[in-house]
């Protein structure tokens, strides 16, 4: 009997939550399905911030961000290697994905990554990648989420049938976090600090931070971690807010761990989420932390709820959630996190609610999906 071909798909490894989640995906493979030949394409050709085992044959499209050359350039390694399976990450890639399943007959299983509707938003771009999920995300023989709230959006919204869809929350290793969180780094302040990290992109939604910082008039001092299109913007809002002193821009950091457990709160102020995996990163570390209600997530993280309408900031079952671009709430959150007397329950709730997301159990499932369905 001949092995299996699987290949995993993406759009680059160049950085973000979801690039994490699939590299830990694809590095689990011999544990957890050894037999089958197993590749990752990736669409464009970027740096890679995320390791990949040299045991596995990466594959590069050179689509450098083209929906076009995205599926077009797949052709010739699809026809190559006529896989079993194939696994993708992002739309573009889920686009690409499910388009040449109906060519190939191969088993296709895409992973919608955040809220289509708030990640896309209202723009000709927005509403052309909305309209090409409608048309195409069916097409997969199975589609899984990072959250019951993606699961729910795609079922009543995109229309996708509910015997399709599939919940995997994130991988979460505590061990390796909490290892890593040991390690040496060279911190720019030894003073205290709240802390963010992410894409410095618009969903994520920092203007909305630097803001409700600035009011808040805490005495800690905000680093930023993560690089992206809008940080020049952003430092310029630092300097127009008088800020030049307090918030630090750290860029990418392959271990961000080290700052985030010796941080005194972790805020999380986007607009459009999936499963944020920073969030519960920083709960695995005993880390208080505030986030925006956002679309989707953050409220079933904190509070085990799909979702949650909010007008004030609200002390959720594991942490502090407000509504999205609410300057006044968000300011309100940070002052509380980082001087509420009962802080140690805090960081209790933190952690007792890391606990409920594993590495093991969401590796499990997702390679028991891609093998047997």
């Amino acid at each position: 009997m001949s092995k299996k071909t699987v290949i995993l798909m993406i759009n680059s490894l160049e950085g973000g939550g979801a690039e994490r989640v699939f590299a830990s995906i694809a590095n689990a493979y011999d544990k957890y399905s050894s037999d089958l030949d197993l590749f990752v394409l990736l669409l464009d050709e970027s740096e890679k911030k995320y390791h990949i085992d040299p045991g596995i044959t990466v594959l590069s499209a050179n689509a450098n961000g083209s929906l076009t050359k995205s599926i077009v350039n797949c052709y010739d390694f699809l026809k190559e290697h006529r896989p079993d399976t194939v696994l993708s990450f992002l739309t573009r890639s889920n686009i690409a994905n499910a388009f040449w399943s109906c060519i190939f007959g191969y088993r296709c299983i895409i992973s919608e990554r955040v809220s289509t509707s708030k990640h896309h938003g209202t723009s000709f771009k927005g509403q052309s990648s909305k309209l090409l999920t409608k048309l195409f995300y069916p097409l997969a023989d199975q589609v899984v989420c990072p959250s019951r709230g993606i699961a729910d959006e795609l079922a009543r919204v995109f229309k996708i049938k509910k015997s399709k869809l599939t919940v995997i929350f994130n991988p979460v290793d505590h061990d390796r976090i909490r290892t890593l969180a040991r390690e040496h780094v060279d911190c720019p302040t030894s003073g205290r600090y709240i802390l963010s990290t992410g894409r410095l992109v618009e969903n994520k939604n920092y203007p909305l931070l630097l803001e409700a910082y600035a009011k808040s008039q805490v005495d800690h001092e905000l680093l930023i971690l993560g690089d992206g299109p809008s940080r020049q913007q952003l430092e310029e809002s630092v300097l127009h807010l008088g800020l030049k002193d307090k918030v630090k821009f750290l860029g990418f950091q392959s271990n961000p761990f080290p700052f985030v457990a010796n941080a005194d709160a972790f805020i999380s102020s986007s607009n459009a989420e999936g499963f944020p995996n920073a969030l519960v990163e920083a709960m695995c570390l005993g880390i208080p932390v505030v986030a925006t209600n956002c679309l989707t997530g953050p409220s079933e993280i904190l509070d085990d709820e799909i979702e949650l309408k909010l007008s004030s900031m609200r002390l959720a079952k594991y942490g502090i959630l407000t509504p999205t671009n609410d300057v006044e709430q968000l300011s309100r959150a940070i002052v509380l996190a980082v001087s509420h007397p009962h802080i140690e329950e805090f960081k209790s709730k933190s952690i007792a609610g890391s606990e409920r997301y594993t590495a093991s159990r969401a590796l499990t499932q997702f390679w028991e999906t891609i093998n047997y369905g």
